[in-house]
């Protein structure tokens, strides 16, 4: 069950990349708390994946964490879940604060985005393409 961590990590940078693009700032401040739930999540689910009571992956199927709390074994996952969910929800929220900024920008900060949506564009095609190729 400890595996690779990437998979919640590169989601949650995702998302910042994204809320910053292309000024390096938060779109306005309201967005400061969002901002702050997207940090937390990625590090409230490694957590509680420290705190799991099932096994190691092969081949150490045998060790379990000695952070584990069997009392804790529920809520834990649950909070795992959730903590995911949320990580998973922010690469959206992300791309969203792109087309606010979108709408509300003019010269190059416009092109930039032209651009980053032109390379989204082209990899949710090579993406597509991939799939329908299989």
């Amino acid at each position: 069950m400890y595996d690779d961590a990437s998979f919640i990590a590169w989601p949650g940078l995702l998302a910042f990349v994204l809320l910053l693009t292309p000024t390096g700032s938060l779109p306005s401040p309201r967005w400061r708390w969002w901002a702050r739930i997207a940090a937390a999540a990625p590090v409230v689910y490694l957590l509680a994946a420290a705190l799991r009571t099932q096994p190691l992956d092969p081949p150490l199927q045998s060790v379990t964490s000695p952070l584990a709390v069997p009392a804790l074994a529920g809520p834990v996952e649950v909070v795992a879940f959730l903590a995911l969910i949320v990580t998973q929800f922010a690469v959206l929220v992300g791309g969203a604060s792109l087309v606010v900024r979108f709408r509300r920008s003019h010269g190059v900060e416009r092109q930039q985005l032209r651009w980053v949506a032109l390379a989204a564009g082209l990899s949710a095609a090579s993406v597509l393409l991939v799939v329908v190729a299989r």
